[in-house]
């Protein structure tokens, strides 16, 4: 009986001392991680801009200006447009429902988003190829990038996945060069490396890139990023991306999308003949109906996974603009319920080394992203990150991928009818809303006031913004706040 007692004794302090020794791992992880974000707070401060750069959560006021503009939005959808986009999300998920590594014999296409979420939720569109919520993240844990079509993207993806290189190399030695046990030390380094080999283990799907996973599989704390764009400059590449679909071999999938949404590839020359100027009209006017291609949507639509905003269209009715088609409307039977959405076996941490993968999922941390970056911060921003993490993760020496040719922003307004201005200042209310300080809305977005944002509000938000971009033709002018 003593002998008993004294045997349980010993296990009761084992136990204890391995639970101090995860505690203590765990205050020494935090720390770790809140070290990068502190550091980055302090540097941009130091240069005036963590404010700028610090989304804000919308104000019960704005969220009711954004729904009323996705009810006027609703009301332009024109039937024509709706059914090519239920065409091709049908066709996209038979692709897909074909297994783990499905489509990836057509360039463009990715599964990845229809494997890894709550079927409950509706599907976007675009997401067949820019997956909804997908984020980069570092094998060390200290940061992600969430990616924006059409915002200097191509670099800071290729910048990201350069520097993870890297990052796995020097953790990996650290690893091996440790006393764990071999069992320990080998899922230590499958947990890690599974994910460069674009092998999420929360989807049944590849995912689109190494280093990717699912924005609600971030760990909470680390410093997560993203750049974003004048709305009216994005929409005008975007547009322009599109009309190169026709000379690029890699566009297949977004060229099928196009015949089925737009009826054939946009003619993207301005010869006088109307017809550039009628396809544009068209992308605008389809957008009414349904997000269908990630260069045209809306920041703020392909953010809201990472925003934390309480504006959800995922819920109730379809709200388009920034509105996807159910599930259970567009898939085949055999795809729904297929998604896999518990954590992967946890890996036990050694040494202050800490595993790839989190203990616990996103939804229970509930953090927005950090960081909302304007591209025109880029070089601050690339210098900033530098202090704060150690790595170049923007490159600001090498060129961003510009597309010349028509349309620029300035054709919008000498091209579209004012309904489609109309529309198009309505499907991009909310990304004015969130990012007003640094981008000034077009001089033709009187609509603003259809919605019911006051003078004062106008004034407040986007006076900067203005005065800075368009001095000689202020937007004011239709407020009358001219001063």
């Amino acid at each position: 009986m003593v002998m008993q007692e004294s045997v349980m004794s010993k296990v009761g302090i084992a136990f204890i001392g391995m639970m101090l020794y995860v505690l203590m791992f765990a205050d020494c992880a935090c720390k770790s991680v809140i070290k990068e974000v502190y550091l980055f707070n302090e540097c941009a401060e130091d240069i005036g801009k963590l404010q700028d750069w610090q989304p804000r959560r919308l104000t019960a006021r704005e969220e009711h200006w954004i729904q009323r503009a996705r009810g006027k939005i609703k009301e332009s959808c024109s039937p024509q447009y709706v059914i090519g986009i239920q065409r091709a999300v049908r066709d996209g998920f038979a692709v897909c429902q074909k297994g783990r590594n499905a489509g990836d014999d057509i360039y463009d296409l990715h599964c990845f988003g229809t494997c890894g979420k709550n079927v409950s939720r509706k599907f976007h569109p675009y997401t067949f190829t820019h997956p909804e919520g997908h984020t980069y993240l570092d094998p060390t844990r200290q940061y992600a990038y969430y990616p924006l079509p059409k915002v200097a993207s191509s670099l800071l993806r290729g910048e990201f996945v350069r520097v993870s290189e890297v990052n796995l190399a020097e953790y990996l030695d650290t690893v091996h060069k440790s006393d764990m046990n071999p069992l320990e030390r080998e899922n230590m380094v499958n947990s890690t490396v599974s994910i460069r080999n674009r092998e999420d283990p929360w989807s049944d799907c590849s995912s689109p890139d190494s280093y990717v996973t699912h924005w609600d599989h971030i760990p909470c704390g680390i410093l997560t990023y993203t750049l974003v764009r004048d709305p009216l400059q994005r929409f005008a590449s975007g547009f322009r991306e599109m009309c190169g679909y026709k000379n690029s071999t890699l566009r297949e999938w977004g060229s099928k999308v196009l015949q089925d949404v737009l009826g054939g590839l946009p003619d993207c020359v301005s010869d006088g003949s109307g017809r550039a100027d009628e396809a544009l009209e068209r992308a605008v006017m389809s957008m009414a109906c349904g997000d269908w291609n990630e260069h045209l949507v809306p920041q703020s639509t392909i953010l809201r996974p990472a925003l934390g905003s309480s504006s959800d269209p995922s819920d109730g009715d379809s709200t388009p603009g920034a509105v996807g088609v159910q599930r259970n409307e567009a898939q085949p039977q055999g795809v729904r319920g297929r998604h896999r959405y518990e954590s992967p076996p946890t890996i036990t941490s050694h040494k202050h080394l800490l595993p790839f993968f989190p203990v616990s999922k996103r939804p229970t941390c509930g953090e927005p992203l950090k960081y909302v970056v304007p591209v025109g911060d880029m070089a601050d921003f690339s210098k900033v990150l530098q202090k704060s993490v150690g790595r170049v993760l923007v490159p600001i020496e090498r060129k961003t991928n510009v597309r010349n040719g028509w349309p620029q922003p300035r054709d919008l307004e000498s091209t579209l009818s004012k309904g489609a201005k109309d529309l198009w200042c309505l499907m991009h209310l909310e990304d004015y809303i969130r990012f007003g300080r640094s981008f000034c809305p077009p001089t033709w977005c009187e609509q603003f006031r259809s919605v019911g944002m006051p003078e004062g509000y106008f004034k407040k938000r986007f006076g900067k913004s203005c005065k800075t971009s368009s001095p000689t033709d202020s937007i004011f002018s239709w407020y009358g706040l001219e001063e």
